[in-house]
């Protein structure tokens, strides 16, 4: 498989030796496009790694064998009809919005300019219905659902995998999410707030708050990080937790064509293929549906944590899960926590 790069990426290919500038020349090229917050976003982002051989094994150790086997499709999985006006708005208003292209190359940018076509429009329609129902045969799957990896540096030290999907894919993933979007507060507040939440980090905050200035002198909050907690989830819970919430329905055949199986991660250095990862646990953070379906996983066990104790309040931003109250009653509910997860794949550390 050949991947192919921008004129922009290029260019940040051959000012590769000097960081800053690179990040300049990204910077100016989204101020030009128009996308103006992700060029300041830009500014602010810390350096990618050099992709060495210790990169690439980091990678590797990021994204572990399959636990188990995903379950099959729900029978009842209903079939749906793409909206082709629907589809070309999301286009304009959250695909095209500068954003790297996936292993073919594709940008939002390259698919809008398809929608001043009506036939490239029935066409496109196609395809992304064929994907939300799951009906492409396993060749064109492997090609769909390959994304290309990007080594992220964290603030505390490490690196964080993220995918960059196939752009026709995350058109589908956003089509789907659009047909679900108005019924995720209902599954997940108050509990999780970053999913279908508006503000939802900004809430998570002000409830923190709240709960250290209202359950008294000896309240406390508890952040638990999970490691590496999308990439290590068994997919297998994963599919079998979305598969049990009949409110999703809209979503499964998506999600059931794209994690029935693994996935292919291509790490790229100058634009050159250096190596191939497979994405056989968990979800990919960066595909669409990630944190969606991390976080559904995760509605049972969070819900769960405070069954023993009545004044510690949940407060969950996708994986970054906060537990405030008094502070016997959080370590209490830490604990439980604990062992909840034993079979879920996930290790736990407080903060």
């Amino acid at each position: 498989m050949s991947v192919k790069t921008s004129p922009e990426v290029q260019r940040e290919d051959r000012t590769g030796s000097d960081p800053d500038a690179a990040r300049v020349m990204r910077c100016t090229a989204l101020v030009r496009s128009g996308f103006i917050s992700r060029a300041a976003r830009t500014l602010g982002q810390l350096d990618l790694p050099a992709v060495d051989t210790k990169t690439i094994d980091t990678l590797r150790g990021l994204h572990p064998a399959a636990s188990g086997t995903p379950p099959p499709l729900p029978l009842n999985a209903p079939i749906h009809t793409i909206d082709t006006a629907a589809m070309t708005s999301l286009v304009a208003r959250k695909l095209k919005n500068g954003s790297s292209g996936g292993p073919s190359g594709w940008t939002g940018e390259l698919v809008f300019a398809l929608m001043d076509d009506p036939d490239c429009i029935q066409g496109l329609g196609a395809l992304i219905g064929d994907m939300l129902n799951g009906h492409l045969p396993d060749q064109a799957r492997a090609y769909l659902t390959c994304s290309v990896l990007i080594p992220v540096s964290k603030p505390g030290g490490g690196i964080r995998p993220i995918a960059v999907s196939e752009v026709f894919y995350r058109l589908t993933s956003l089509y789907a999410l659009h047909l679900v979007r108005d019924i995720l507060p209902k599954i997940f507040e108050p509990i999780q707030l970053g999913v279908g939440s508006v503000g939802g980090s900004e809430r998570a905050v002000h409830l923190l708050k709240a709960g250290l200035a209202t359950m008294g002198p000896n309240a406390v909050v508890l952040k638990c990080d999970f490691q590496n907690a999308f990439n290590e989830r068994k997919r297998e819970q994963v599919l079998s937790d979305l598969f049990n919430e009949d409110l999703l329905q809209p979503i499964w055949k998506l999600s059931h064509w794209a994690y029935k199986a693994p996935s292919e991660l291509l790490v790229l250095d100058n634009g050159e293929i250096c190596a191939s990862i497979s994405s056989e646990q968990g979800v990919k953070q960066g595909d669409g549906l990630g944190s969606l379906l991390f976080s559904l996983s995760m509605q049972r066990i969070y819900r769960l944590t405070t069954r023993n104790v009545r004044r510690v309040r949940c407060v969950a931003v996708a994986d970054d899960l906060n537990l405030v109250g008094p502070a016997a009653d959080v370590l209490c509910a830490f604990d439980d926590l604990s062992v909840d997860i034993q079979d879920t794949g996930l290790r736990l550390r407080a903060s």
